[in-house]
């Protein structure tokens, strides 16, 4: 199989621009994350994502479901992240608290 420049700079800028799409969604879904757990516990000043892990994929392998740790003060609190196909192309999400 010979590629030509032209297919193998197609495949590349297609591979950025999904990697990029799926930077975008990480920091959506990490916002969406901290701004939930920053309304649950106004009294800690200082959280940050600890951890993040695939519960569920999809057919193609495609995560369905994540579970997000933050750690808040030292206290882990985990969120369940639901991942949905848009129908107007990338990604939906919803995100709660894990009980």
């Amino acid at each position: 199989m010979v590629v030509t420049a032209t297919q193998l700079q197609q495949t590349v800028v297609k591979s950025l621009i999904l990697t990029e799409a799926m930077a975008t969604l990480r920091r959506d879904v990490a916002s969406m994350v901290l701004v939930l757990d920053t309304a649950a516990d106004k009294e800690c000043q200082q959280r940050k994502i600890a951890s993040t892990e695939v519960v569920q994929t999809r057919a193609g392998g495609a995560p369905a479901l994540e579970r997000w740790t933050v750690d808040q003060c030292g206290r882990p609190v985990t969120y369940l992240v639901t991942l949905s196909p848009s129908p107007r192309g990338g990604a939906d999400f919803q995100v709660s608290l894990e009980r």
